[in-house]
């Protein structure tokens, strides 16, 4: 691919105590703890496996390790500044965005559905039907999901994996109001660096996330399921 990333690394040697006690010291509310049995392009060990997206794991001799974790900690109410965190203005509308809840799974399936099938019509109806439960019963609880919540409803969601925007979909209905780049947004602050595999005929996506300042890294032929639909790799620096 002949990609070189300019912008230099650092690492530290943080415990899970560390940084859970540096959070609860800064006076934040820990909502959600998730570890994750692969790391995101990290390689640490000799004959991991590519479970593709850039997701690695152990090799199948090693037992299942959590090689990353994600967490997510609020300050409370009462707390923030004028607007608080997690809030951006669409119109006259506030959004505010915050974890999301398991009990709220189906409202966020019927967006991905309505989402989906605009944006990935390609796919044909059939797969994504079938897409669904795979969505319900895998992808929401292993991911670290937030939501996009306007006068009380959930309008948009965005789905992480690490920093891996795994999914980003806003109720069609309420297009164009800034939820997206809400969301993303909110993600950036949170975690720095975001990556993101869009389909490249999903041309009104691949803009969006280039207007964002995201930036082209890799394309695949294929995608994550080995279906002749080419996926166009991107990243964008805090």
């Amino acid at each position: 691919m002949g990609f070189s990333n300019p912008h230099p690394s650092f690492e530290f040697n943080w415990g899970i105590a560390d940084v859970i006690q540096a959070l609860i010291d800064a006076g934040l509310r820990i909502e959600r703890l998730t570890e994750y049995p692969y790391s995101n392009g990290w390689i640490g060990f000799e004959g991991m496996r590519d479970l593709g997206g850039r997701r690695m794991a152990p090799p199948a001799t090693m037992p299942s390790l959590p090689l990353m974790y994600a967490i997510a900690a609020l300050q409370p109410q009462g707390k923030q500044g004028a607007g608080g965190r997690g809030r951006a203005v669409a119109g006259a509308k506030p959004i505010t965005i915050r974890p999301w809840r398991t009990e709220e799974s189906e409202r966020l399936l019927t967006i991905w559905l309505a989402a989906s099938r605009i944006g990935h019509p390609f796919l044909g109806e059939d797969r994504l039907l079938s897409q669904k439960q795979l969505v319900r019963d895998t992808y929401l609880p292993m991911a670290d999901n937030w939501v996009a919540e306007i006068d009380g409803k959930v309008v948009g969601f965005i789905g992480l994996i690490g920093n891996f925007i795994g999914g980003l979909f806003v109720d069609p209905h309420i297009r164009g109001a800034g939820i997206g780049r809400a969301l993303v947004e909110d993600a950036t602050a949170r975690l720095g660096r975001l990556d993101v595999s869009v389909y490249a005929d999903n041309q009104a996506a691949v803009a969006f996330y280039l207007r964002l300042g995201f930036v082209e890294t890799a394309r695949k032929a294929t995608d994550d399921e080995g279906l002749p639909f080419a996926v166009v790799e991107m990243t964008r620096a805090a």
